[in-house]
C-alpha cells in the first residue's frame, strides 16, 4: 500500500470516531480528611444534554463516589501519604458523541489525634505531650458540630469533670451522619421507615367513621395504625450554598409511597394487650415496637395505600436552620376494609406544599390539594384537602410525629378532620429497632 493511501485511510478512520479531548495536566482537588463529609462539583460546558460521567482510569478514594450529575461526594475512609490519581470522562448525547477526559489528583489526610473531654457542648482538645513540658489544653466546638466535622471528623467522647457548657452553643447532633453546615438539604437519596401510632376520628365525617370504625362505641373513635413508607430521589442533587450555583431552584423529582394498616379500637382486647398503643392512657414510646408493628399488620381490618411523584422546584430560606423546598405532587391512593360490600375506594389528589429539608424537624410539611375521595356520597370528585405533618427526632432510631388532615367540599356537604399521633422508626437502623428492651 502506498504511504499516501495509508495516511488517507488513517485520517478517514479517525474522522469517524467520536471526538475525545483530554486535559493534559492533573487537576488537584481540595484535600479531604478521613471521616469528614466531602463534596466537589465538576461542571461541564457545551455539548448536548444529557451528559454521562464515569471514571475511566485510576481509582477514587474509598468512600467517595462519582454521582450521575458529576459531583464527587462521600466520606473518605482510607488516608495515604500519596495522592489518589484517577481520570474522569464526560460524554454528551450528540451523534457522534463528544467526550472530554481530565486527570485528577486527590489527597486524603488522616484526622488529627486528640482527646475530647467533658460536657455535651464543649470538647477539650489535648495536644500530644511533648518531652519539653506538659500538654497544652485548648477548647473548641464539639466535634459533632458541622464546623468541627468539616475540619476533622467526629471525636470520641470521654467523660470528664470540671467542664462547663458554653452558653448559646447548640447541643451536638448524635446521628452518625453529620450534615455539613453549607448544605441546605440533608435528606438521603433513599429514606424508608416503619411507623406505629393512633388515628383519632373524633372529627371525621359519618361516612369515614362508619367505614373505618363501624363497631367502635360512641365517642372518640381511635384506630391503631402502622405501616411502611419510603421516599426516593429520582432526579436532582442537593447543592451546597457555596457551590457557585443558584440554590433557589433545586429541581428534584421524588417518588414516594406509604401503606396504612388500621386496627379498629373494638378489635383490641386491652385486658390481654395492655402494652399496645391504643390501650395506653398516655402516649409513650411503645415497648417492643417491632412486635406491635407486626401485630398491627397481622390484625389490620383496614388498608390504605398511596404512591406518587413530588417535584421540588424552589428552595425557601436555604441559609436558615430549617430550610424548606416548595413542591408540586400528584398522588394516587386507595382504601379498603375487610367485609366491606364494595371494592376499594379511590383516594387521589394533586397538591402544592413545602417540606423541610434540614434541622430537627426535617421531613415536616404543609400541603394544600384538590382531588377525589370515594368515601363521600356527595361531591366525591371535588374534594379540597389540607395535610399538615410535623416530625421531631427523639433518638437516632425514633422520631415523634403528629399529623392532621382535612377533607372538605367547602360547602354544606360532609367534611372530615382526622388526626394522627405516633412514632417513626428508621429502617436504616433496623438492628437497633429489633433489639428487645431489657
Amino acid at each position: 500500500m502506498k504511504p499516501a493511501n495509508f495516511v488517507a485511510i488513517a485520517f478517514a478512520i479517525l474522522g469517524a470516531l467520536p471526538a475525545v479531548v483530554r486535559g493534559q495536566d492533573a487537576f488537584t482537588l481540595p484535600d479531604a480528611k478521613v471521616g469528614a463529609a466531602y463534596e466537589f462539583s465538576i461542571t461541564a460546558q457545551g455539548g448536548s444534554a444529557p451528559l454521562e460521567w464515569r471514571v475511566v482510569a485510576g481509582e477514587l478514594p474509598p468512600g467517595i463516589e462519582l454521582q450521575p450529575s458529576g459531583i464527587l461526594r462521600g466520606v473518605p475512609t482510607t488516608p495515604r501519604p500519596e495522592a489518589y490519581q484517577f481520570t474522569i470522562e464526560v460524554a454528551d448525547s450528540s451523534r457522534p458523541p463528544q467526550s472530554f477526559r481530565q486527570r485528577f489528583s486527590f489527597l486524603v489526610k488522616t484526622t488529627a489525634l486528640h482527646m475530647a473531654l467533658g460536657g455535651n457542648e464543649i470538647a477539650n482538645q489535648l495536644t500530644p505531650k511533648m518531652e519539653s513540658g506538659p500538654a497544652a489544653v485548648t477548647t473548641r466546638p464539639s466535634a459533632t458540630s458541622p464546623v468541627a466535622s468539616a475540619a476533622g471528623g467526629r471525636a470520641s467522647s470521654v467523660g470528664g469533670a470540671g467542664v462547663t457548657a458554653g452558653a448559646g452553643v447548640a447541643p451536638p447532633n448524635d446521628d452518625d451522619d453529620v450534615c455539613p453546615q453549607d448544605k441546605s438539604d440533608c435528606r438521603e437519596d433513599f429514606v424508608a421507615s416503619a411507623y406505629l401510632g393512633l388515628a383519632i376520628d373524633t372529627f371525621a365525617s359519618g361516612e369515614t367513621r362508619l367505614y373505618l370504625n363501624p363497631n367502635a362505641p360512641s365517642g372518640p373513635k381511635e384506630r391503631m395504625v402502622g405501616g411502611i413508607d419510603f421516599d426516593y430521589r429520582l432526579v436532582g442533587t442537593p447543592l451546597t450554598l457555596t457551590s457557585g450555583h443558584s440554590h433557589a431552584w433545586p429541581n428534584q423529582l421524588w417518588v414516594y409511597g406509604e401503606t396504612v394498616h388500621g386496627v379498629r379500637s373494638s378489635d383490641i382486647d386491652c385486658s390481654k394487650n395492655a402494652t399496645f398503643l391504643t390501650c395506653q392512657t398516655s402516649l409513650a414510646i411503645p415497648n417492643r415496637p417491632a412486635d406491635q408493628i407486626l401485630f398491627t399488620f397481622r390484625n389490620a381490618t383496614s388498608l390504605e395505600g398511596f404512591a406518587g411523584f413530588r417535584y421540588e422546584f424552589l428552595s425557601l430560606h436555604p441559609g436558615s436552620i430549617s430550610p424548606a423546598n416548595l413542591y408540586l405532587k400528584a398522588q394516587a391512593g386507595f382504601l379498603t376494609v375487610s367485609g366491606a360490600p364494595s371494592a376499594a375506594k379511590a383516594v387521589h389528589h394533586v397538591g402544592l406544599g413545602a417540606i423541610t429539608t434540614k434541622g430537627d424537624f426535617q421531613g415536616s410539611y404543609l400541603e394544600f390539594g384538590f382531588g377525589r375521595n370515594d368515601l363521600f356520597a356527595q361531591k366525591r370528585l371535588s374534594r379540597w384537602k389540607v395535610d399538615a405533618y410535623l416530625s421531631k427526632r427523639i433518638t437516632k432510631v425514633i422520631s415523634l410525629f403528629a399529623q392532621i388532615t382535612v377533607d372538605t367540599d367547602i360547602g354544606p356537604g360532609a367534611d372530615s378532620i382526622q388526626s394522627y399521633l405516633g412514632f417513626h422508626f428508621d429502617l436504616r437502623k433496623l438492628k437497633d429497632l429489633l433489639k428487645p428492651n431489657p
